[in-house]
């Protein structure tokens, strides 16, 4: 959180540092940059998540209907959940990953399937993947547990645009992110003038 960031700068003896972030770590940037912009020498944020609402209407909804990996990936992640746990999905796999050792696995694989094909600029093999390890688990249970809070963000922006505007920065996104849409750092950045880059035949990793 942004406590934490100030926590780490103070302790390294740093006054003033240029801020970098991606995916949900590119909002907590933002967020960071407009709370603390005398701590800021300058802004770099990649394929930012922006919009938390229009996140779950991208996973849950369209990308389903605009690839077959994403129908395949939803199935994988809803199919075993009842109805009463459909209605929310992420606090069931979330309950389930406090449960047993066998249905902790078999959460973080499902959970780990929502995205693990979505990464590139092209959708691939949607699969449970290998068997998870120790770290695997914690990192999918951090996951479950931000999106169940929100991902600890304002319901619609991240940072006001103009605050951003007032520094040095650079917005960078991939046309072809399948994870977070560009269209919503897009329209972030037109709100605020701001400086955007969209990178052609990038997805959210590569």
């Amino acid at each position: 959180t942004l406590k934490d960031a100030e926590t780490i700068r103070e302790a390294l003896g740093i006054d003033r540092w240029i801020v970098l972030g991606g995916s949900w770590g590119g909002a907590l940037a933002l967020r960071y940059a407009a709370s603390y912009p005398h701590r800021s020498l300058g802004l770099v944020v990649r394929s930012s998540l922006i919009s938390r609402e229009r996140l779950e209407r991208w996973m849950f909804h369209e990308r389903p209907k605009r690839f077959k990996a994403g129908r395949h990936a939803l199935d994988l992640f809803l199919d075993p959940l009842d109805v009463v746990e459909r209605r929310s999905p992420i606090a069931a796999w979330f309950a389930r990953l406090s449960d047993c050792e066998k249905q902790a696995m078999e959460a973080a694989k499902r959970v780990g399937a929502l995205e693990a094909a979505f990464h590139g600029p092209e959708p691939s093999a949607v699969g449970r993947g290998p068997i998870p390890q120790e770290a695997d688990l914690a990192r999918i249970k951090v996951y479950l547990w931000y999106w169940m809070n929100s991902f600890y963000l304002p319901r619609q922006w991240p940072a006001e645009p103009k605050k951003i505007a007032a520094l040095p920065h650079s917005i960078i996104h991939g046309k072809n992110d399948l994870i977070c849409p560009i269209g919503d750092t897009r329209d972030y950045c037109e709100s605020g003038d701001l400086n955007f880059v969209e990178l052609n035949g990038v997805g959210h990793n590569a």
